[in-house]
């Protein structure tokens, strides 16, 4: 029979305790439910994700895969796209449509934080800061690894990152510096 007993490492550290005992970790903000978080997901990936940031990204990304990777990316999303060619989901001439695109729904996304009315750059609310650390929710994560491809497939001191960092009053620009601290992107 297996013990009740298991070690936990999100309480404290070498806690061990029955599982029932564990306080529920969570990124929800208080009241925030998985119902809205489901929708917040749904609407984030029809959005900016499928419908802004995908035709212009996944080309883009393509050239930075170690060249073994290539040949799997190019026939996944390929497919994804209908047959399409990376080259042609979203060629240059086209980028400008996109970008504006990227933007609007970003800026879809400012009008909700912005609804609360209190300054906020998280959906907790403002930058509340918790034993140093700042309080977010599973939200402000998606939005951060979202920009995060954005600023290494365009490149750190690009004028298109430059540009996303002052979208909406410099709002996901303070976003990335409030979670800079646990983001590792040299790789």
């Amino acid at each position: 029979m297996m013990s009740t007993l298991i070690p936990r490492l999100c309480c404290q550290k070498n806690c061990v305790h029955s599982k029932s005992d564990c306080p529920p970790r969570t990124l929800a903000p208080k009241g925030l439910t998985f119902d809205r978080q489901a929708a917040f997901d749904h609407a984030f990936l029809e959005a900016v994700l499928r419908n802004a940031m995908i035709p212009l990204f996944i080309p883009r990304t393509f050239p930075l895969l170690d060249p073994e990777s290539q040949p799997y990316w190019r026939r996944t999303r390929e497919e994804w796209f209908n047959g399409v060619k990376l080259e042609d989901v979203c060629p240059p001439p086209k980028y400008a449509a996109q970008w504006a695109e990227i933007e609007g729904a970003y800026g879809f996304i400012a009008k909700w934080l912005d609804s609360a009315g209190d300054g906020r750059i998280t959906f907790y609310g403002g930058e509340i800061i918790v034993g140093g650390k700042p309080r977010v929710a599973q939200a402000d994560i998606t939005i951060a690894a979202a920009l995060l491809w954005m600023r290494i497939v365009c490149g750190h001191d690009s004028a298109e990152w430059k540009a996303v960092e002052g979208w909406h009053g410099g709002r996901w620009k303070k976003l990335l510096e409030l979670l800079e601290p646990y983001c590792d992107s040299s790789r």
